[in-house]
C-alpha cells in the first residue's frame, strides 16, 4: 500500500484529519489529528484508526502501524511548546 492509498483511506473514515505518514508500503508512523479525537481516550482514538484501515490489515496490504493521535487543541498545544 503507497502512503497516498492509506492517507485517502484514511481520510474517508475521519473527514476532518489532518493526517502525517512516513512509511515504506507496509509499515506506516502515522500522526493524525482529528476532532472526532475529542472526549476519547488514547485507547479508543486509536480503535477508531484501526476500524478503518481493519481490511487492508487483514488482506496484508498493510502490516503495522505506529500512530500517534492528536485532538486538534492537543496539537496545537504541542507546536505552541515547541
Amino acid at each position: 500500500m503507497e502512503p497516498s492509498e492509506l492517507k485517502q483511506l484514511l481520510q474517508q473514515g475521519l473527514p476532518d484529519a489532518q493526517i502525517q505518514i512516513d512509511g515504506d508500503g507496509r509499515h506506516f508512523d502515522l500522526v493524525i489529528i482529528s476532532s472526532e479525537f475529542i472526549g476519547k481516550s488514547k485507547v479508543q482514538q486509536q480503535q477508531r484508526v484501526y476500524q478503518i484501515v481493519n481490511a487492508a490489515i487483514a488482506d496484508g496490504s498493510l502490516h503495522a502501524l505506529s500512530m500517534k493521535t492528536y485532538t486538534p487543541e492537543q496539537w496545537a498545544t504541542i507546536n505552541q511548546n515547541q
